[in-house]
């Protein structure tokens, strides 16, 4: 069987390097497998994927044996009859997003949403996060994990600056969460000192990473973010808000009480507080986080066998249903493609 994973061309994110991930590692297991950039047009990868093992394709071949997986915010796709397909649930809410769409409740999903939940379709689904995954079941969508990892890369780099001393400062997305983080920075004001990561290629992420006790994320987390991990392992103590896939301990599995809820009346000063004791404490709180750590550096062979099921599971029978791909109902649904972003 044939793996061509979908990808957009000229992205820099977690979500696109995960596409990455998936070739590289169905190549790593045996499998033929490959990208295909949206319209077709790029023959070589991305460079800043060059690390992964990853062919790249300017035409999908629309044969039963071959297996297409694409993310959700793919938006209208070739039309192949034939293929069988697997839409990767990367995120949640820029699914939303991608086909110009609030999140909403299942009673009011979008009639994309309804025609992927339609019995009949033989789209199969995977999903990056537990949050993903519950989002499916309660539209009926049976799904199955399919996560990501911190790169190898990032981990090597992340070991090799272990022994940067660290500073009591508070690092932030400023892409993530913008309004309530700078309520808090108000808050603090004359009492933390917080620092943007922003403008830096991923040495530079890991160098800034490396030298600060804390980072905290109050964005939507669509999905498992990467930021959050490849802070935890650069060293960091992490605080985030409860929204998203922060929400629950399977995606975010941090001790609870680094997770605050935004909504509460009490949660400025209850992050005040904690992110005082934990650069007062730091060595102490930083231990709490070894299990999280340990996980985060697991993830890569977890993948690895979630990548050997899809695989194994591509080659059973399909059953009988609406082609694969997107149905008549779902045409025009949008594209969800953009400009070129900055990473992550």
């Amino acid at each position: 069987m044939k793996l061509v994973v979908l990808s957009p061309e000229g992205i820099v994110t977690g979500g696109v390097e995960a596409l990455h991930q998936l070739v590289d590692a169905a190549r790593r297991l045996g499998h033929d497998a490959a990208i295909w950039y949206y319209g077709g047009t790029r023959s070589v990868v991305m460079p800043e994927y060059a690390h992964y093992d990853v062919a790249v394709v300017t035409a999908i071949p629309d044969r039963p044996d071959t297996l297409i997986v694409y993310p959700e915010t793919a938006g209208e796709l070739p039309g192949l009859g034939h293929a069988r397909w697997v839409q990767w649930w990367l995120s949640v809410d820029n699914f939303f997003t991608s086909i110009g769409s609030p999140v909403t409740a299942p009673q009011d999903d979008p009639g994309l949403l309804r025609v992927l939940a339609d019995p009949r379709s033989t789209i199969q689904h995977v999903a990056q996060s537990q949050y993903a995954r519950g989002f499916l079941w309660e539209r009926g969508i049976r799904s199955r994990m399919l996560t990501d990892y911190v790169s190898d890369r990032f981990v090597a780099q992340a070991a090799a600056r272990g022994a940067t001393p660290k500073r009591d400062v508070v690092l932030y997305n400023p892409r993530k969460g913008r309004a309530f983080t700078q309520q808090l920075r108000e808050a603090a004001h004359g009492r933390l000192t917080f620092e943007p990561i922003e403008g830096l290629d991923e040495a530079g992420v890991a160098d800034l990473l490396a030298s600060a006790k804390l980072y905290v994320d109050f964005g939507e987390h669509p999905g498992r973010d990467r930021i959050p991990r490849e802070a935890a392992i650069s060293g960091c103590c992490v605080i985030t808000g409860s929204r998203g896939a922060a929400g629950n301990d399977i995606d975010m599995p941090i001790p609870r009480r680094f997770r605050l809820d935004e909504a509460s009346p009490t949660v400025v000063d209850d992050f005040l507080a904690l992110a005082d004791h934990t650069l007062a404490h730091y060595d102490a709180v930083s231990g709490e986080f070894a299990d999280y750590r340990a996980g985060i550096v697991a993830q890569r062979d977890v993948f690895l066998t979630e990548v050997a099921a899809l695989l194994a599971d591509a080659r059973r029978p399909r059953l009988q249903g609406h082609a694969a791909g997107r149905a008549a109902a779902a045409k025009g649904a949008g594209r969800g493609k953009g400009k070129a972003k900055t990473r992550r």
